[in-house]
Order: structure tokens, then C-alpha cells, then sequence
């Protein structure tokens, strides 16, 4: 078992590196030298909080494993939510000022109520999996509206001071990342299976506790780094924005191509767990846009609250 774990842990490492390769090449791409834009952190922002959760649901897939693929979505949401936001927050104190980061306090929730009412009945159909993905779809546009119309505040994320990369070195960084993030992807999933079998829990659980803890150690980093150089928008926006893409595109990518059957806890523990999270971070951030250390260090325990909570669910 603590083989299996450790090859997890190790997938989660290369998955970082994969992560963080790509989306500094990506960024880098969109820099310019004496050009003050926000692309470049938008865009190495997009890459961290979309590729490990992607990378993690590919590999799922294509070992038959959908139920763990759903679960690693699930459980990297509130670890996104949680243990990424809190530990980032005990680091330094994210302070807000794009309303449109913000928004996705309440976009995250919305996601949340619509994953578990689809998932109510213990499945999830291809209908189910078009209407998550149509989610997505709104849910961006809103958000980038939102971004439209703070055209002078997005300016401040360019103070990332993402540096300038090149085309063929661009390649090279996101050829290589994309290869790290797969095996990293590869290793996590191996070892949540194998530690799932070892510890006789069914893949779902496997993928909840697992799985989504890898996905939101690969992304740790980077919000922590952004939380340090005062980026409070990028830190937060990296985190949420993962959150929601895992509980809409991606959940909706696996009800399509699987169309799995769920745990009744899904809906009627997990999810609520996750909505009673969202819903009481929203006012930390609402109140006086920032995460202070103290509010920090309440997400992680609720993170380690609620992982023990499913072990010893589990165990019974």
C-alpha cells in the first residue's frame, strides 16, 4: 500500500513539472517585452488549472477506470477549494480585486448544485454529460465578460512579469511538459488503483482521495508562488477556476464517453461537502476581498476533516 502511495505521490511531482513546463512555455509565448498585458499570466493561469485534472481524466479513461476519474474530479474540486486555497493562503494573504474572481465563488457553487441533481439518480447519461459541458461553455462566457469589464484592473496581473519564450524553445517546454504532465498522470492513477485494491476501497473512493489530492498538489505550487508576489487574483482564479472546470467540462467529458455509475454518496454527502465549502469561502472573500492566514488555515482543516471523514467511511 505505501508503494502504491508513494507511486501517486511520485506521479503527483511529475505531474507538476509537466504542469508547470507547459504553462510557462504557453504563457511565454503570449509575452512581449515592454508590453503591459494580462495574457500571459491569463493564459499560464488556464493551463495550470485545466491540464492536471485533463491529464489525470485521460488516463482514467483509457485504463477503464471512469468511476476513479469521476471521483479524482470530484475530490481535486474541494482540494482545490480547500487544502490548495488554505495552505496558499497561511503562505501569504490573497487579496482580491478582480470582481470577476470573485464571481467564481458563486459559479463553483451553481456547478456543484447541477452535478449533484444530475447525479441523483446514481448515474450519469450522455444527456447529463451534454448539459455539463453546456454549462462550461456558460459559465466561461460569464466570466470572461466579467474580465471585459475590468479591462484596467486585469492590467495588474501582468505584474506575474511572465518572461518572453521564444517559438522553437516554446515548443520545447510544452512538448516536454505535456509528456511529464501524461506520465505524471499515468503513475497517479496507477497508484490510486493499486492502493484502492490494497486497501479494498471501490475507485470512486480511490479517485476522491487519491487521485484528486494529486491533481491539487500539482497545482499547489503555483498558487502558493502567486500568493507570495502578492498575485491574490491569479492564486484564487487558478484555484476556482480548476474547481469548476473539474465539476462541468470534465465531469461532463466522463458522463459522455462512460456514462458511469455513481455512488449515492456523491450527491448526498460529497457534493454538499463541497457546496457547504464554497459556500463558506464566498464570504471570506465577499467580505473584504482576502483570505487571511486564519481563514487559510480553517480551509485546510476542513480538508483534512473531510479526508479523514471518507476513511473512516470508507473503512466501514
Amino acid at each position: 500500500m505505501l508503494t502504491d502511495l508513494g507511486m501517486a505521490a511520485l506521479g503527483a511531482f511529475v505531474l507538476l513539472l509537466g504542469t508547470d513546463s507547459t504553462a510557462k512555455g504557453l504563457a511565454g509565448a503570449f509575452a512581449r517585452d515592454g508590453r503591459a498585458s494580462a495574457w500571459p499570466t491569463l493564459v499560464g493561469v488556464i493551463v495550470a488549472a485545466v491540464l492536471p485534472g485533463s491529464c489525470v481524466l485521460v488516463a482514467a479513461l483509457a485504463l477503464g477506470d471512469p468511476d476513479l476519474a469521476l471521483g479524482g474530479l470530484v475530490g481535486g474540486a474541494f482540494a482545490q477549494g480547500s487544502l490548495v486555497l488554505g495552505v496558499a493562503a497561511i503562505a501569504a494573504p490573497l487579496v482580491t480585486r478582480l470582481r470577476a474572481v470573485v464571481l467564481l465563488g458563486p459559479v463553483v457553487l451553481v456547478a456543484t448544485v447541477l452535478l449533484a441533481a444530475l447525479a441523483f439518480d446514481t448515474a450519469l447519461s450522455r444527456i447529463d454529460g451534454a448539459i455539463l459541458v453546456v454549462a462550461a461553455f456558460i459559465g466561461t462566457v460569464v466570466l470572461a465578460r466579467a474580465l471585459r469589464g475590468e479591462r484596467a484592473a486585469t492590467l495588474a496581473l501582468a505584474a506575474g512579469e511572465v518572461h518572453p519564450v521564444g517559438g522553437a524553445r516554446m515548443i520545447v517546454r510544452v512538448v516536454i511538459g505535456l509528456a511529464l504532465a501524461g506520465l505524471g498522470a499515468w503513475l497517479v492513477v496507477r497508484g490510486s488503483r493499486d492502493a484502492a485494491a490494497a486497501l479494498a476501497w471501490n475507485p470512486f473512493i480511490a479517485g476522491l482521495l487519491v487521485s484528486g489530492t494529486a491533481v491539487a498538489l500539482a497545482a499547489l505550487p503555483g498558487v502558493v508562488g502567486a500568493a507570495r508576489t502578492q498575485a491574490g487574483d491569479a492564486a484564487v482564479g487558478q484555484a476556482m477556476l480548476a474547481a469548476f472546470v473539474q465539476l462541468t467540462l470534465l465531469a461532463g467529458i466522463v458522463a459522455l464517453v462512460a456514462m458511469p455509475v455513481v455512488p449515492s454518496s456523491l450527491a448526498r454527502l460529497e457534493l454538499p461537502a463541497l457546496f457547504a465549502l464554497a459556500l463558506a469561502t464566498y464570504p471570506m472573500m465577499r467580505s473584504d476581498g482576502e483570505l487571511s492566514p486564519r481563514e487559510g488555515g480553517i480551509l485546510v482543516g476542513a480538508f483534512v476533516l473531510a479526508v479523514a471523514g471518507e476513511i473512516v467511511l470508507a473503512a466501514g
